[in-house]
């Protein structure tokens, strides 16, 4: 689920509620794996938005629904970046206790593949894009 604000939230796989208003949630929303949310979450980051992710609900301050659709399709207009590029954004890259000793592209690439899933966050993405354009026609 993404939740952008206190006024309205859109779970990632469902065009039943792709909307839910006023903090109501569905009783049975779709889930999203960890890897999936947190890459939709540092995707949201790399295209400028101030995203965080708590318990499967991604948070995104001061955005309006405009602005995150706005995002998300220039997003996923351009080419996809890879896990290494994401993982520059994460501010703590020591996962395992030798990594201090590793070079940094090293890292990057280990925590890139081992947290993030690309491929498939970027379908989600662009799922929630079209769906959107095709609810606004």
């Amino acid at each position: 689920m993404v939740h952008l604000s206190a006024d309205w939230a859109c779970f990632l796989q469902s065009r039943q509620h792709p909307f839910i208003t006023n903090r109501q949630y569905a009783s049975n929303p779709p889930l999203v794996g960890d890897r999936i949310t947190t890459t939709i979450t540092v995707l949201l980051r790399y295209a400028g938005l101030s995203a965080d992710c708590y318990g499967g609900v991604i948070d995104i301050r001061n955005c309006s629904k405009e602005t995150f659709f706005d995002t998300a399709k220039n997003l996923i207009q351009n080419e996809k970046p890879n896990a290494a590029t994401l993982a520059q954004l994460v501010p703590d890259k020591i996962i395992e206790k030798h990594d201090l000793f590793l070079p940094e592209s090293i890292r990057l690439i280990a925590l890139g593949s081992k947290f993030f899933d690309i491929d498939n966050a970027w379908e989600y993405l662009t799922k929630i894009v079209t769906d959107n354009l095709t609810d606004q026609v």
